[in-house]
């Protein structure tokens, strides 16, 4: 090995256990679990979700989109709305919902994952095509119930993942009930 290799790779470590060592003695204390930032909404925030997934009883692709005003840290109202297309069925359903999260703990400091419960209740327009052109829709009131899961990435995103069960009690187009599966969202703090 030549005299200079040996001295670039000298140098080199020289450097990384300067660097390690600048930062290791900032001169302030490491932060306690009470200092740490909060994970997750808080109150006042507001934040957007768009996601997909899939809907079952009638089954069809899902876009679920949601805003989510957060009237304390734990709870959240909002308008929701779901779309769900197939080749003979679609499924538009606009509802107003309430989110209630459960903060976990981890070692005595919030976790990044939430478990969230939430209801709603709305409009669906159910369309479906029938054989030979007979194709038939209806509106009706939607009862929307369900849970699912947040996870924080950061302050100003999150992912989140769940299943709503919707129940229609004036049975659209032969349909009294469908269940949409969430498999991610994705949401954004305005």
């Amino acid at each position: 090995m030549s005299t200079h290799t040996r001295s670039l790779r000298s140098g080199g470590l020289a450097f990384a256990l300067a660097a390690l060592a600048a930062c290791s003695t900032t001169g302030s204390p490491a932060p306690r679990v009470q200092d740490a930032p909060p994970v997750g909404p808080q109150e006042g925030e507001v934040r957007g979700f768009v996601g997909a997934g899939f809907t079952a009883g009638p089954g069809a692709f899902l876009i679920p989109a949601e805003v989510d005003f957060h009237i304390r840290d734990d709870v959240a109202i909002g308008p929701r709305l779901q779309l769900a297309v197939d080749d003979d069925v679609t499924i538009f359903a606009p509802t107003f919902h309430a989110k209630k999260l459960f903060e976990l703990t981890q070692d005595g400091a919030p976790s990044r994952w939430r478990p969230y419960a939430q209801g709603g209740i709305g409009l669906a327009w159910l369309e479906k095509d029938r054989p030979r052109g007979r194709d038939d829709d209806d509106v009706g009131l939607v009862l929307q119930l369900g849970g699912g899961v947040e996870y924080t990435l950061d302050s100003d995103i999150t992912l989140s993942t769940g299943i709503d069960v919707n129940l229609l009690p004036s049975d659209l187009v032969g349909e009294d009930i469908y269940v949409s599966f969430n498999l991610v969202q994705i949401g954004f703090r305005f």
